[in-house]
Formats: structure tokens, sequence, C-alpha cells
């Protein structure tokens, strides 16, 4: 079976995203089959996109700051769609004290143990940010974070 070519004007497209709907006229067909079809081509998505990091990478932060303090907010963007495009976050390194925190979905780091300058005054935490496509992708990026000193010590006197 043959059917007749139509011409560019008899072809109606319209693409938004994740959808394509084309409909073609054929002129002088004597096929019922050529009147008017309707097709609907559904774009899946491919998992090819790595997130993104979009958030800072230095962070100073007062030794006294409580418990709980959100320090960050990590954020990377994924471009792809759908689970391929959620972001999952973690500290990979940096933090074998579990000083920090971060909530896996939010992106929030925060303090969960007092900071004390005097003893560590800087932390470099390996973040990784790892979509749920299949295959999963990731990125890392290190936060620098830097402990300020407060006035929390008295003077000593070295002689009597």
């Amino acid at each position: 079976m043959h059917l007749p070519r139509a011409d560019s004007e008899d072809i109606f497209f319209s693409f938004q995203p994740q959808n394509i709907v084309l409909m073609g006229q054929f002129p002088n067909c004597e096929i019922k089959l050529c009147d008017l079809e309707v097709a609907r081509v559904i774009i899946e998505d491919y998992n090819d996109n790595a997130p993104v990091f979009v958030s800072r990478t230095r962070v100073d932060i007062m030794e006294d700051e409580p418990v709980g303090y959100p320090l960050l907010h990590v954020i990377a963007i994924d471009r792809d769609s759908e689970a391929n495009g959620r972001v999952s976050y973690a500290i990979f390194a940096g933090n074998e004290d579990s000083t920090f925190v971060l909530n896996s979905s939010s992106g929030v780091l925060s303090v969960s143990k007092a900071l004390d300058r005097e003893l560590r005054s800087y932390y470099a935490l390996n973040i990784t940010a790892k979509d749920h496509g299949h295959p999963v992708r990731l990125s890392w990026q290190i936060v620098h974070v830097q402990v300020e000193d407060i006035n929390d010590n008295p003077p000593q006197f070295l002689q009597p």
C-alpha cells in the first residue's frame, strides 16, 4: 500500500515537553485511513545528566553555634526529569568525627556536635549528589567549613 505524500501545509505539528502531536491530512486520498490521523509520541527521559552543584563551597561559622544550626543549603540541579532528575545528598568524607549532618533529601547541612575552634578550626567536607536514575549519575563538591573563634577562654599568665 502506498500513501500519497502530504504537502507541508497539510501537516499540523505541536511540541510540548514530553509530548509531540503530529496530524496530517492527505488530499485526494481514497483510503479511509488517510483522512486524519493523530499520533501521540511520548518521549521518555534518558538519564544522561549528572547533578550540577550551584551552592557555595565555603562557609564560615562561629564556634558557639548550637547543635542543629543550619550552616548551608547544598543545592545540585539535575536537568533530567522525574526520578532521573531527583537528587539525594550525602557527606562522603571529611566528617569522620560526625560534627555535621546533611539531610539527604533537602540538602540542609547542620551542626550535629558542639564546635570548638581550639580543637579543630577547619573541615573539608566531600559532598556527593546523586540522582535516582538508571544508571545512577553522581557529582561531588568540596565544602570548606572555617570555624571562627569566639572569646571563650580566659587569659592565662605565664608567670605568677
